[in-house]
């Protein structure tokens, strides 16, 4: 008796310094338990010494508890281990799994209960679980047909809007290799985007019309002729999945009809495309009818004796010329909205030295890269036509050499355009006032022009005569 008393005993004392909880149990009472793991669940050994185990498993629990046990009295076919849930003392629930041994204990059946806490494990795949059950969420109800793929072309996920245009039904085609049979997507049955993904440029060109790849995805088009023998334009993508070590697991693909969107796109280039035609009109036949204005005051300028009349015919002449050279240049380029008005500069001065045969003075053009809209270029530009006019006719009265700027730049700090003529000619009074002077009808056209430029003019006297005139553009 001593020494199945002392067997006993190191048997307890094992038992008492064991990691994992252990509880022997008699007749459904707690007869024992190691304090230490006892501790952790907050309980202490008067807490649960003789009381039933079953006051300690989550009610939700206790019948799994219960069949087990009596499969395992009835010997049975069991799991290698049973998870349940108990409480704590503070009413927390912990995920345990336990291990069932059957001995004696104390001269009598008992059953030795080894429970290991497993709920940070059991937590984590709670977490996975409700993640992959939100992604499988989301990917099934999005609105463009997607599935999803392993390495082995076999279907994971099959959502509801690719139910739809296929006639495959989701439970039909998961865990099955058979998508290339069960996409006839507007009749349409080409190779997977994951494999294409793989593969060369080349290799892609073959099926879609156009491509764009980045690193894990690519993104596909392709035209189709449907049953109805209307024009299909298909949009796809695939995103390649990756396990924890990196390794190709399978992809993410999807469709979207884009033909109504390309429809609407190719309405609305037809549209540009009639506007741009009727503008490109519209300027041809403004430019023409203003040539054709010019060559009328050209010829009755013939007949002009007076030279003050004839000044004034040249004057309109030239504000004439430099409003179809505008609608020239608008006719010219591909964009009808703006001209590069810094290109447009050396084109204006050139017509104004010819029709004032002026050829020995020396024009100086500094032209930034600046682009002006109809609405601005025509007005800047008879604001031009008006200050080199004066500086050509009137600013070297007594000598035939002389130095004309004409500088274009736009000031990033004040967010404006800046436009300044300088001539080095006479000069006109220190106490000159364009702005009030009427008896000149340029200058009173350039502060209107000024005007409706929502613009700034300011005159310089110093070494000559500078006018600097400053605007925002509108474009």
């Amino acid at each position: 008796m001593d020494a199945e008393k002392n067997n006993y005993i190191q048997y307890k004392l094992l038992l008492e310094h064991a990691s994992d909880l252990i509880i022997v149990v008699q007749d459904d009472k707690i007869e024992f338990s190691n304090k230490k793991p006892l501790a952790d669940l907050g309980y202490s050994i008067n807490d649960v010494s003789d009381k039933n185990i079953f006051d300690f498993i989550h009610v939700d629990d206790k019948d799994k508890v219960t069949d087990f046990q009596i499969k395992m009295a009835r010997n049975e076919g069991l799991p290698d281990d049973l998870i349940f849930r108990i409480k704590t003392k503070s009413d927390r629930l912990v995920f345990v799994k336990i291990i069932i041994i059957t001995t004696m204990w104390v001269d009598k059946p008992a059953r030795i209960v080894c429970i290991k806490n497993i709920t940070d494990k059991r937590l984590n795949e709670l977490t996975v679980k409700q993640t992959e059950h939100l992604l499988f969420t989301i990917i099934n109800n999005l609105p463009d047909p997607t599935f999803v793929i392993d390495v082995n072309n076999k279907v994971y996920l099959w959502n509801k809007a690719l139910e739809k245009i296929s006639d495959v039904k989701s439970p039909d085609i998961v865990g099955k290799g058979e998508y290339e049979n069960a996409v006839p997507y507007h009749g349409y049955k080409g190779p997977m985007l994951l494999d294409l993904m793989l593969k060369p440029d080349a290799e892609i060109e073959k099926e879609y019309d156009f491509f764009q790849r980045t690193e894990n995805i690519l993104i596909a088009g392709r035209f189709l002729a449907s049953a109805e023998d209307k024009s299909i334009h298909i949009w796809a993508t695939s995103s390649i999945l990756f396990d924890m070590q990196g390794n190709i697991i399978g992809a993410v693909e999807s469709f979207r009809d884009l033909t109504e969107i390309k429809n609407a796109e190719e309405k609305i280039k037809a549209s540009i495309k009639e506007k741009e035609i009727l503008l490109k009109e519209i300027h041809h036949r403004i430019k023409n009818n203003m040539q054709l204005i010019h060559s009328m005051l050209n010829i009755q300028l013939q007949y002009v004796k007076d030279p003050e009349a004839a000044d004034l015919f040249k004057d309109s002449v030239s504000r004439i010329q430099t409003m179809a050279l505008i609608h020239n240049d608008l006719y010219k380029y591909s964009m009808f909205a703006d001209i590069d008005f810094g290109e447009f500069i050396p084109k204006l001065i050139a017509n104004l030295c010819s029709m004032y045969k002026r050829q020995d003075i020396t024009m100086k053009i500094e032209a930034e890269e600046i682009h002006l809209g109809i609405d601005d270029a025509i007005p800047c530009g008879l604001i031009i036509n008006e200050l080199v006019s004066n500086s050509l006719k009137y600013a070297y009265p007594e000598r035939d050499t002389g130095v004309i700027l004409v500088k274009m730049f736009f000031d990033k700090n004040t967010r404006l355009c800046n436009l300044i003529v300088h001539d080095d000619g006479k000069g006109l009074p220190p106490d000159f006032d364009f702005s009030k002077n009427t008896t000149s009808f340029g200058l009173l056209m350039v502060n209107l022009l000024v005007s409706q430029l929502q613009g700034t003019a300011r005159l310089n006297t110093v070494s000559g005569t500078e006018f600097i005139i400053s605007f925002p553009i509108k474009i």
